[in-house]
């Protein structure tokens, strides 16, 4: 899957709308990405805007946030669409997360849409999605997330390609069990980069979990954003996966996570990341 599939940005507005949150976060990727933003509010969240979302809800009603989002494209110059989507929250989700868009989703929904977006982006079709904090921050440099995998050239490819279409320079972290395969993986990752012909810097860590390798990296390259792939091929694969991304996602509260679908037929995934060697 390319970044030239995207053709929209969808975003599940919440109540911190349209200053913070998801919403903020979605309009900047729209604004980049040069498409339109489609705005979706669930039935269900219709009607609790008008009470209260949580209990420190503003009260805002649906229509007075709609049409503030609206205002807010306008002045971006972004294309702005809406939709209040009605029936059972699975199928307001399945509605939500499409193809050709990218779902954008953050930490301020209500735990049962928040609950049913997770469960479907882990396990269900591999679309992407970006998974974002209350607090809203620019792109600025992105962590890019490496590890080995049946189709690491296409994500690495298409995040390369990402990069490019955003004007931001990434850190592509390579993780590995062994440091003769993170050796390896970063010359396939420096070689894909360098035939884009896009800057990028490469750092490589060997020996401990993911989930603090991405959390040390990040914050010590003060990157706002981190990128990781989804794969989609067997069974066994897409749980594994998904459980290493949930562990990641974790950390969302901190920092924007897009999660990025490529295509995949087999192999498995390396034990990630202590000794680390950077390259600029």
């Amino acid at each position: 899957m390319g970044v030239r599939t995207i053709r929209e940005v969808a975003v599940w507005l919440d109540e911190s709308a349209p200053d913070s949150g998801a919403f903020r976060h979605a309009l900047d990727w729209a604004s980049r990405l040069g498409v339109s933003l489609r705005g979706v509010l669930a039935d269900e969240q219709h009607r609790r805007l008008a009470t209260g979302w949580r209990s420190e809800a503003t009260g805002k009603e649906a229509s007075g946030l709609l049409a503030a989002c609206e205002a807010a494209c306008k002045f971006a110059r972004v294309p702005w669409e809406q939709s209040l989507s009605r029936g059972p929250i699975t199928q307001v989700v399945g509605r939500f997360l499409q193809p050709t868009a990218l779902g954008v989703f953050g930490s301020a929904l209500a735990e049962g849409a928040k609950n049913a977006l997770l469960r479907e982006s882990l396990h269900g079709p591999a679309f992407p999605v970006l998974v974002c904090p209350q607090t809203w921050q620019p792109l600025e440099r992105v962590l890019v997330l490496h590890q080995d995998g049946p189709a690491v050239a296409s994500f690495l490819d298409a995040m390369a390609e990402l990069c490019g279409t955003l004007r931001v320079t990434p850190v592509v972290l390579t993780v590995a069990r062994r440091e003769r395969a993170a050796l390896a993986g970063q010359r396939t990752a420096q070689a894909i980069w360098s035939a884009r012909g896009y800057p990028a810097d490469f750092d490589m860590l060997v020996g401990c979990k993911v989930q603090t390798a991405v959390a040390s990296v990040a914050r010590w390259r003060r990157c706002s954003h981190v990128l990781v792939e989804r794969g989609h091929a067997s069974p066994w694969w897409r749980w594994l996966r998904a459980d290493s991304l949930g562990r990641l996602l974790e950390l969302s509260d901190s920092f924007p996570f897009l999660v990025f679908p490529s295509e995949q037929t087999a192999g498995a995934p390396q034990e990630a990341t202590s000794t680390l060697r950077t390259t600029s």
